[in-house]
């Protein structure tokens, strides 16, 4: 597990999909300027597991989410969107 931060988020900022990120070799990485979702909040917190497992915290939305997941594609940017209406 790993935790990621959103404080990269706003309308430059360059979203990603963690996992297929960290199959990449090190040196391939590009980690700079990234986000989890554009349209989150710049709090949000998440707790990355293997298999697209989540635990979200946004503490200016008194909000925490759990996804849990045994695999298959799945996109973070997408869900929060969905989930906050943004």
């Amino acid at each position: 597990m790993g935790f990621w931060n959103n404080r990269a988020a706003g309308p430059s900022a360059r979203e990603f999909d963690i996992e297929d990120m960290l199959e990449l070799d090190w040196p391939k990485q590009d980690w700079r300027e990234t986000c989890i979702c554009r349209e989150a909040p710049a709090d949000l917190v998440a707790a990355i597991g293997s298999g697209y497992q989540r635990l979200f915290v946004i503490p200016s939305l008194n909000l925490i989410i759990v996804r849990q997941g045994t695999g298959g594609h799945f996109s973070d940017a997408e869900f929060l969107r969905l989930l906050l209406a943004r």
